[in-house]
Order: structure tokens, then C-alpha cells, then sequence
């Protein structure tokens, strides 16, 4: 059973629900925002590995506004931006926006199901790779305060400069 959570932030109804029902019959967790409320509440309050963005959400004009908030509070949550339009344009500035993919409407179930796979493999050696730094440290503890301490740790690992803890 496939693990990752997916956020599908999109205003168009039948399109999350069929989306959200491929999805699902995949594997995939996947928890739907039809407004921009709901998905910044969901944001706030639960994990996700992958967010599914519609270009045109509602109330910001465009999804680019999400887009930003999402990389500048959420950095390592991949975005994959969803247009109807598919101007190459468009897809320039996702990506040049922080987007990590982009794909037009109407979905091709395949061909979205091949780039939700080659995410799913990135941040499964993403955090393999995390989990050995850990495992190298020598440490152990399972509670979220040491889980979030041992990610401290590893990025303060990539600098050659004394680092104190204390607790």
C-alpha cells in the first residue's frame, strides 16, 4: 500500500472527485481543498508529501499566490501545478515559481500516475537518505521532539562549525 498523502487543491468539483477517486484507487491518501481556506487549514494541520495545485484557484486570481505561500512556509512539499490552459508559459513560470511538475487538464490518468510515481520514489530515497544521516549519528528516540531534534542535527551536519544542544 502505497503511503503518501496527497493535498488536490483544486475549486472544480468533479475533477477533484474524479481525481481524488483515481487516486485513491492507485493507493494514494489524498485529502481535497475546494476552496483556499480549506486548503490552508489543511496545511496548518496535517502532513502531506505531495500538494496538487490548480493554477486558477479561486480568490487568488491564480494559483501562483498559493504557490509562493506553500514554498516559503512548506519548502520540502512538492507542488505539481494542474492548468486547463497549458500554455508553455505558463508552465515556465510554475516551475520558475517553485512548482516541482506541472500538468494540463484534462488529466491523462497514465501520464499523471507516472509523475505522482517518480515523486513517490524522490521522497522515498529523500527520506532513506534522512533516516541513515540519523542512523549514523548513533542516537536513538521516537518522539516528535527527537525526531525533529535528529533533523536539527543533520542540517547542522552539513556545516564544519561547533553546534550545542542542550534540552
Amino acid at each position: 500500500m502505497n503511503s503518501i498523502r496527497i493535498l488536490l487543491a483544486d475549486d472544480d468539483l468533479i475533477f477533484v472527485k474524479l481525481t481524488a477517486s483515481l487516486l485513491e484507487n492507485h493507493g494514494y491518501s489524498v485529502l481535497t481543498a475546494t476552496n483556499v481556506n480549506a486548503c490552508t487549514r489543511a496545511l496548518k494541520n496535517e502532513h502531506f508529501d505531495i500538494m496538487m495545485l490548480d493554477m486558477c484557484y479561486p480568490a487568488l486570481q491564480d494559483g501562483f499566490g498559493m504557490l509562493e505561500d506553500v514554498h516559503e512556509n512548506y519548502p520540502d512539499l512538492p507542488v505539481l501545478m494542474i492548468s486547463g490552459s497549458g500554455h508553455i508559459p505558463d508552465a515556465v513560470s510554475a516551475i520558475k515559481n517553485g512548482a516541482t511538475d506541472f500538468i494540463e487538464k484534462p488529466l491523462d490518468s497514465n501520464h499523471l500516475l507516472i509523475r505522482l510515481e517518480r515523486l513517490s520514489d524522490s521522497i522515498k530515497m529523500v527520506k532513506e537518505v534522512h533516516d541513515l544521516q540519523i542512523a549514523a549519528i548513533g542516537m536513538k528516540g521516537t518522539s516528535p521532539a527527537m525526531v525533529t531534534m535528529f533533523s536539527e542535527i543533520v542540517k547542522a551536519a552539513k556545516f564544519d562549525c561547533p553546534v550545542l544542544i542542550t534540552g
